[in-house]
This record gives structure tokens, sequence and C-alpha cells, in this order.
């Protein structure tokens, strides 16, 4: 059973999603970021963490996004999205090999085809700098065939 305080954190939590869509990012990360500090409830605190670093790599806060990630690795590692936005940031931070590593370890957590897809196709991306054209290539095909 949830306490009043986690009820009023999962309403919070709620309430961020409509700051975002409002146009008030700032408002939403500001949100998101309480409710992983008061949060005792991990699958909240999960949700939240994973929405917070969406937000903040849409803002182009690539590094902050990251030690949220970070902070969500440990709380659930076999999170598919958490590695899955983790090499999303990576790429965008040129980080290239740990990119892709980031994506092949959420390939191993997902049955689903198309989040394999999305992740085979990242690492194409991070391939086409870490091993050349060629290289990428092989990666795309494995999506489109």
């Amino acid at each position: 059973m949830q306490s009043s305080g986690d009820e009023n954190l999962a309403r919070i939590y709620s309430d961020a999603s409509a700051q975002w869509l409002d146009g008030r990012p700032e408002d939403a990360a500001g949100a998101l970021k309480y409710v992983i500090y008061r949060s005792s409830d991990q699958t909240l605190n999960s949700a939240a963490l994973r929405d917070l670093a969406v937000h903040l790599s849409e803002a182009g806060k690539n590094e902050e996004a990251l030690a949220y990630l970070m902070k969500g690795e440990i709380l659930s590692p076999e999170d598919f999205y958490i590695h899955f936005e983790k090499g999303w940031n990576l790429l965008s931070l040129e980080k290239y090999q740990d990119a892709r590593a980031a994506f092949e370890k959420a390939l191993t957590l997902t049955a689903d085809q198309d989040l394999a897809s999305q992740s085979r196709f990242a690492m194409g991306i991070a391939e086409a700098e870490l091993g050349g054209p060629s290289a990428a290539v092989e990666e795309l095909r494995s999506v489109y065939t």
C-alpha cells in the first residue's frame, strides 16, 4: 500500500507530463527530479528517471541525462529503455564505442522486434564512425532484411 506521500509523488510525476506538453520543460524536469529525490517506490523512481533522461536529452543536456541513466541502471539493470536512452545520449556525445555497447546491452533485454530494429539501427550509426561505411552497411542490413 502506498503512503499518502507516494500518492502525491505519483501525482507530481503525472503532472510533469502535462507540464512538458504545455511547453514547460524546465518545470517538468524539476518535478521529475523531485520525484526521483523523494520517492522510495522503485517503479515510480525508474519511470521518472527514464522520463527525465528523455527530457534532458531533448534539451541537449546529454551529460546530465547520462548521470540519471547511470542511476537508472543501478535501480533497474534489466530495463531496456535505460540502456537504449543511454546509447542515444552517448551517440550525441560522440562516444561511439560506449554507445554501441549500450545498444548491444539493450538488444539483450527485449524480444520486441521493433525495439530491436531501432537498437540495431542506432548501432549502425555508431558503427559508421567506428568501422566505416562498410561496417555500418552490414549493421544496417540486419535492420532492413
